[in-house]
């Protein structure tokens, strides 16, 4: 995984929660909208409750989503802020802006009184940086899992 997607983990799942948190007000407000109260003539019909429950279902299949979803968001982010606070503090400091707090480069420029270009280098710098870092980590994870494996006996 290259460093730029390994940084966009936070936006993409935080955009996930935001969209199953829409969807679930969609079938939360389905469900509370179907009504079976009616002073007008009685009528025989089915499928009312059929669809509440349905929509009930929906809506709490949909908010485990959402909190599994908030679960992995928090242990990226802790992974992701724990990955860049090993590089300088200038390129922690860009990088935290532009991948955690979803800032742009301009209002970055603005906020640190740096220019355009200077965050740019910076951005670029710490990308190259942390790249090195995910490469030496999943280095030795491989070297792990294969130490690992060398270990447990073979059956057969």
């Amino acid at each position: 995984m290259n460093a730029k997607e390994y940084l966009r983990q936070i936006r993409k799942i935080d955009t996930m929660i935001a969209n199953k948190t829409a969807e679930a007000e969609h079938w939360k407000a389905v469900a509370q909208n179907i009504c079976t109260y009616s002073e007008a003539e009685r009528v025989q019909s089915s499928g009312n409750k059929q669809k509440m429950a349905d929509a009930v279902c929906r809506y709490v299949s949909i908010e485990q989503d959402i909190d599994n979803a908030l679960s992995d968001l928090i242990l990226t982010r802790k992974e992701v802020i724990a990955s860049i606070e090993q590089l300088e503090t200038s390129e922690y400091d860009v990088l935290h802006k532009v991948y955690v707090q979803y800032k742009d480069f301009t209002e970055i420029a603005d906020i640190m009184g740096k220019s355009y270009s200077w965050v740019t280098t910076v951005h670029g710098r710490a990308l190259a940086n942390l790249q090195k870092i995910i490469k030496e980590r999943e280095k030795a994870e491989h070297e792990y899992t294969e130490s690992k494996e060398k270990e447990e006996p073979q059956t057969t």
